[in-house]
């Protein structure tokens, strides 16, 4: 019985890391961010927006898409958006069918940041993973996107009962 209760604790203990150390990876990648600023007319969230637009190679998005796509909240996209339009890398126009819909689409001036961009995601990404193996960056890949999979999963069957 003492051993299952250590047990329990030690998995308690653990899952308890988990979340800290992901906090804390948030916060020092955040720093780093900005730190590292990738251009002075666009936020380090912005530039990750623009460079999941450019990686989907698609001509025309839509908010709702983005969202549920990146993992940003609803708030968060229509606030980088607007910066994005702001600054000319995007343009939004309404939809004809439902004028809450409005059709996103990249500007010239987005493509041509586009190698950049990934150049600067690399960059950090190298940083990020120094000192890790390919076995290792699997792992942590997949355990990352099975946690971002169970948030999504929790957040969609608490929806139902609100």
């Amino acid at each position: 019985m003492d051993q299952l209760k250590k047990k329990g604790e030690r998995t308690s203990m653990i899952d308890g890391d988990i979340f800290r150390l992901i906090k804390q990876l948030n916060n020092s990648l955040r720093e780093y961010e900005n730190c590292r600023r990738f251009s002075q007319d666009i936020t380090p969230a912005q530039s990750v927006l623009l460079e999941y637009m450019l990686s989907q190679q698609k001509t025309e998005f839509f908010a709702s898409q983005i969202y549920r796509e990146t993992g940003f909240s609803k708030a968060t996209v229509s606030s980088l958006l607007k910066g994005l339009k702001r600054q000319g890398y995007l343009t939004m126009e309404e939809v004809s069918e439902d004028e809450r819909k409005k059709r996103i689409r990249l500007t010239p001036k987005a493509f041509g940041l586009s190698a950049a961009l990934l150049d600067h995601r690399k960059q950090i990404q190298q940083v990020l993973c120094a000192g890790i193996g390919a076995d290792e960056m699997e792992l942590i890949r997949r355990g990352l996107e099975k946690m971002c999979m169970n948030i999504k999963t929790d957040r969609s069957r608490r929806m139902k009962y609100v």
